[in-house]
């Protein structure tokens, strides 16, 4: 496991470079510098750095965490700069929009602790009212509560402003019913509050639109 994981790194390196390296090399303008980008990376730093003071986690954990975040931060600005386009971008949401909707209709079917669902996930944990915390194809509520709070934002994000139409429009539809029934079903409670809190801030900065999605609940 440690040498594929070691491999596995290397790959990773080889990669980012080989990707700077014809980056470089290609004459374009970028789409995204960091500048763009600067002061919301450093905010994300040093509100994990004050987190990780104010709870006392050691810092060679509390690292791992922030090292990784910018890390998958570089990957993504390699990315966007040699060449994805708009529309590659698109289908990869509508991807993962699809992969974290049938882990959350898996989900939704471990409601129930005797059933077969149970065999796509990890160890079973009990919730409030006798309810099971379902995991869907992850190994921990945690896990997919996490996940479907990046996932189930875009998604709501796509249907109010992607102007979706047809029949995919439908199946967006429903991927957001079943990816906020299978959260409310997680436990997670930083989970509920991330879809609600991140709609909001892109309400702010983009769309009023999603502003009154995320009242409309509270309204009703």
């Amino acid at each position: 496991t440690n040498t594929l994981s070691s491999a596995g790194d290397a790959l990773l390196v080889f990669g980012l470079f080989w990707a700077v390296l014809i980056n470089c090399m290609r004459r374009r303008t970028p789409i995204l510098r960091i500048g763009a980008i600067g002061w919301g990376l450093f905010a994300f730093v040093a509100v994990s750095v004050a987190s990780t003071l104010a709870n006392g986690v050691p810092l060679h954990v509390a690292e791992l965490g922030i090292l990784d975040t910018l890390r998958s931060l570089i990957i993504f600005l390699v990315i966007i700069n040699i060449g994805i386009t708009a529309k590659n971008v698109h289908t990869f949401a509508y991807w993962v929009i699809g992969i974290m909707s049938a882990s959350a209709f898996a989900g939704l079917l471990q409601i129930s602790p005797h059933s077969p669902a149970w065999l796509l996930g990890g160890p079973r944990y009990h919730g409030s009212f006798g309810l099971m915390r379902v995991t869907g194809f992850f190994d921990h509520p945690l896990s997919l509560g996490d996940y479907l709070a990046l996932t189930a934002p875009l998604a709501i994000c796509l249907l109010a402003l992607g102007q979706v139409r047809g029949r995919r429009k439908y199946w967006l539809i429903a991927g957001v019913a079943v990816m906020l029934l299978a959260t409310i079903f997680t436990f997670a409670r930083e989970a509920w509050i991330a879809i609600p809190a991140s709609l909001c801030i892109v309400g702010i900065a983009v769309d009023r639109k999603l502003l009154k999605i995320v009242a409309a609940p509270v309204i009703m």
